[in-house]
């Protein structure tokens, strides 16, 4: 149903690509952080998103 858009070790030409990926093809557009707590210390939880994607992350899922 989705795709990983955002995400930390994605550069922005790649970023660019899936969003028009998704755009296309109306998948729903993702962001992760990848954190796996102590299995990879070097990533933080969370990530940066709009505010826009941030809000229609919330309303899927709130249905």
């Amino acid at each position: 149903m989705g795709i990983e858009v955002y995400y930390p070790k994605h550069s922005n030409e790649e970023i660019k690509m899936f969003r028009d990926l998704a755009i296309e093809t109306g998948l729903y557009i993702t962001a992760g952080s990848d954190f796996h707590g102590a299995n990879k210390p070097d990533i933080d939880l969370g990530m940066n998103v709009d505010d826009e994607l941030l809000e229609k992350s919330i309303n899927a899922l709130m249905g």
